[in-house]
């Protein structure tokens, strides 16, 4: 009887031993550590509940001081999905977790983007050989590249090349790289519709047309000089790189071999026969035909062929085979500037004629009340200016009547001897220091005499003084002369 007592005390120890020891595990590992798949997550409780590849599920607490990563990168408990694997440390006393390290096997997708949803925040991947379409969502932990620099969902463009892994249970994307998708284009234009804002290029015989769509990111080029869409015409070779999904034009380089480009200012405009004629800043007048496939702009805005005004600074482009103006860009209201040397002046007409540093034609303004003149940086009138100065006017081109002129005297130095005075030609005539050679000088009232550093006049200049001068070589008028007798 005591032997059966005893037998039946040893199987309720053991069975109470071993219930001792299981209950425990029901809610933590002993050894802090936990590795296995994530079961459940309770976000409201902070709670995940791991199920290890062996033994029971250990029930975890996160803090605000747990490390939570997955995939390498820092996440919430939001981020963390059920069926990740997953790796923890935590306190075997209280069951918080420290450190939670999940991950998951990513997918990968590979293609074309088909389409870019920023409300919905996911991209649709359109995979080669007419594979099924991936949609992938897109959050704040998704790192997106494209051409190489980190960008935002609103960056990527369909018809992008695109390589993105994401997790097959949430379809949430851990990585999109993107880059430009473009295909290059060589041509001939065979239409031009600004309307629809569209260039149609004829490729290499036999091949089909392609249609591209130019829009305000399109880099244009024509004959290597900046254009725009209505700039190109039928018959130029192009050379174009495009999107191939969406036939966006990314960049045109085209070349007319009649093509010719002109800056000047407008000389006449004929309403009658269509034409207007620029008076180019170097080289003759140029008369240019114009029609309804003309592009005409003024001051940037559109304009036709009577708002054009003589005197309006004006940029065409234009066929040297036709003469017709392909573009026409002018500017009203702005001042013309000539630099060189004034030829003559005429204080009865007012006028100032200007031989232009790098023009065969003279430019003959004329000079009102409000003209500025500056002579030598002090202000002058039109008396004042002389023959050989030089020059820098501007000038309204549509009136001819200068706004400012600024000379300064042009003047060569000579040194040596007088060697004669003349009071009534008003002249002195000096003996050069070097070769022995005279200059004659003309003297006015502008002249500036000294003698012995006193002011002094042409009379009492004397043969034989040792002289310093400086005068204008187109003149022979001397501006300053310096006399030791």
């Amino acid at each position: 009887m005591i032997k059966k007592i005893i037998h039946i005390l040893t199987v309720v120890l053991v069975v109470f031993g071993m219930l001792a020891t299981a209950t425990p595990a029901l809610a933590k590992n002993d050894t802090g550590k936990v590795a296995g798949v994530i079961a459940a997550i309770d976000t409201t409780a902070s709670i995940i509940t791991i199920t290890p590849k062996s033994g029971a599920d250990v029930v975890s607490t996160m803090d605000s001081g747990t490390i939570i990563r997955r995939n390498t990168r820092l996440v919430t408990l939001a981020d963390l999905q059920v069926g990740d694997k997953v790796d923890a440390r935590y306190d075997p006393a209280t069951l918080i977790a420290s450190k939670v390290f999940a991950w998951f096997k990513a997918r990968n997708v590979m293609g074309t983007i088909a389409a870019v949803d920023t409300t919905a925040s996911t991209v649709t991947i359109k995979r080669k050989f007419g594979r099924t379409e991936v949609i992938v969502n897109v959050n704040s932990s998704t790192w997106i590249k494209r051409n190489g620099h980190k960008a935002a969902l609103a960056d990527l463009t369909v018809g992008d090349i695109v390589d993105a892994w994401y997790d097959p249970a949430t379809m949430i994307a851990s990585k999109v790289f993107a880059m430009i998708n473009q295909v290059h284009l060589v041509g001939t234009i065979s239409a031009v519709d600004t309307t629809a804002s569209t260039v149609t290029v004829t490729r290499t015989p036999g091949r089909k047309t392609v249609t591209l769509v130019v829009d305000a990111k399109t880099k244009i080029k024509q004959n290597n000089l900046p254009a725009i869409l209505a700039d190109l015409q039928v018959g130029d070779k192009i050379t174009a790189q495009y999107n191939p999904v969406t036939k966006l034009a990314y960049r045109i380089y085209a070349t007319n071999a009649s093509l010719a480009a002109l800056a000047g200012v407008i000389k006449a405009v004929d309403t009658t026969a269509n034409t207007v004629t620029i008076k180019p800043m170097r080289g003759a007048e140029v008369a240019l035909k114009v029609d309804a496939s003309t592009v005409i702009m003024r001051n940037g805005l559109p304009a036709t062929l009577a708002d054009l005004l003589v005197g309006d600074h004006v940029a065409v482009k234009y066929n040297q085979a036709t003469m017709l103006a392909y573009r026409i860009e002018a500017k009203g209201g702005l001042a013309s500037e000539v630099a060189g040397v004034i030829k003559a002046v005429d204080t009865t007409a007012s006028t100032v004629t200007i031989k232009p540093a790098h023009e065969d034609t003279d430019v003959v303004l004329t000079v009102d009340a409000d003209t500025v003149i500056m002579r030598n940086n002090i202000a002058a009138t039109l008396a004042d200016l002389k023959s050989g100065d030089m020059v820098v006017a501007k000038y309204d081109p549509a009136t001819m009547v200068a706004l400012r002129i600024h000379a300064v005297s042009f003047l060569v130095p000579v040194e040596g001897t007088i060697d004669a005075v003349d009071t009534a030609a008003s002249t002195v005539t000096v003996k050069t220091k070097f070769g022995g050679m005279t200059v004659v000088l003309n003297i006015d009232a502008s002249t500036e005499i000294k003698r012995n550093d006193t002011a002094a006049t042409l009379a009492n200049l004397k043969v034989g003084d040792q002289v310093k001068a400086k005068f204008n070589p187109a003149t022979m008028l001397a501006f300053l002369i310096e006399a030791e007798g």
